[in-house]
């Protein structure tokens, strides 16, 4: 599947997967209302480095919601599926109803992913602040030999919402050597 993300426009996703030898493929981007929508029908943010300098280019994605006692996890009908920040480092995600409090994932080059929760939508900008993480490095053999292209994987242990990222995957270049760059610190993990 493809995502296209504009700025203005509401993030579109290919209604099937599309196979890149396919040829040219026409995504048509609809104007977004975020400009006139009500405060209340948006959750803002601004993401920043340790130094509280803007983050341009991180991707924001929405997992859950809390609005109360109900909570939802998964695919979230009504908000938006993702948004990437502007130059300086601010973003806006469209929700459905007023009260709703987002649990997103924060991604950037060069920065550990992080999950931020309970950012309610209103006025308020909130600001989350990125990390560099840590690189893993490893080597794959067998028999005292290197092998090559193998898949490896790395997964958090602990599998809780409120910071689990995701599972990292590389292949092992040709001496079975892999890295895993920005890795988020101080969390124990499998190597899979």
């Amino acid at each position: 599947e493809l995502l296209v993300v504009a700025d203005g426009f509401v993030p579109t996703c290919t209604r099937k997967r599309v196979d890149p030898h396919s040829g040219v493929v026409a995504i048509v981007l609809r104007p977004h209302d975020l400009d006139q929508r009500v405060p209340a029908l948006i959750v803002r943010g601004r993401v920043q480095d340790e130094a509280g300098q803007p983050v341009e280019r991180a991707i924001v994605e929405p997992y859950g919601f809390q609005k109360g006692n109900t909570g939802m996890y998964g695919r979230l009908e009504g908000i938006d599926p993702l948004a990437v920040t502007n130059s300086e480092g601010e973003f806006r995600i469209g929700v459905s109803e007023k009260g709703v409090a987002l649990h997103v994932k924060v991604s950037a080059r060069y920065f550990a992913p992080k999950i931020f929760s309970g950012l309610l939508s209103g006025r308020k900008t909130h600001e989350l602040k990125l990390q560099p993480g840590v690189t893993i490095t490893g080597t794959v053999t067998k028999d005292s030999q290197p092998l090559p292209g193998i898949a490896v994987g790395l997964v958090q242990q602990n599998r809780n919402t409120t910071s689990f990222v995701g599972d990292f995957k590389i292949a092992a270049n040709e001496r079975g050597e892999f890295a895993f760059l920005n890795v988020p610190s101080r969390e124990s993990y499998f190597v899979y």
